[in-house]
């Protein structure tokens, strides 16, 4: 396969993982706020009822990241079959974790993850 071939995947996969490390940004972010509002409430004494049109507005928005998120791993999924039809090998173009068959190591990397998380 030519050069120019792989330098364009390359390029392509960075911003797949690009996008792909936004939306999981925009998740956290959504749920952080989603889990934040019934404590702010709570914090000064407001009324359940008060809140409860920006609660719902922020599920349904988490609702529509998740949605975005699972389409873009549909589109990580297309390239990597497009990937093979052009004669690319399989390979990690430099994502953070392994392809989906690697699942054990990948759930490996978020508990240590998570686990470095907690202790911040």
């Amino acid at each position: 396969m030519s050069t120019e071939i792989k330098e364009i995947a390359t390029a392509l996969a960075a911003r797949l993982y690009a996008a792909e490390e936004a939306i999981d940004s925009a998740v956290q972010a959504a749920s952080d706020l989603a889990s934040f509002l019934p404590l702010a409430g709570r914090s000064v004494r407001a009324s359940a009822f008060l809140g409860q049109d920006a609660i719902e507005h922020t599920s349904a928005s988490l609702a529509t990241l998740c949605q975005a998120r699972r389409h873009l791993l549909a589109t990580h999924s297309a390239l990597t079959k497009a990937q093979t039809r052009i004669g690319l090998r399989e390979q990690n173009f430099g994502g953070f974790i392994d392809k989906p068959r690697h699942r054990a190591s990948a759930k490996g990397d978020v508990k240590a993850m998570l686990a470095a998380s907690a202790e911040n």
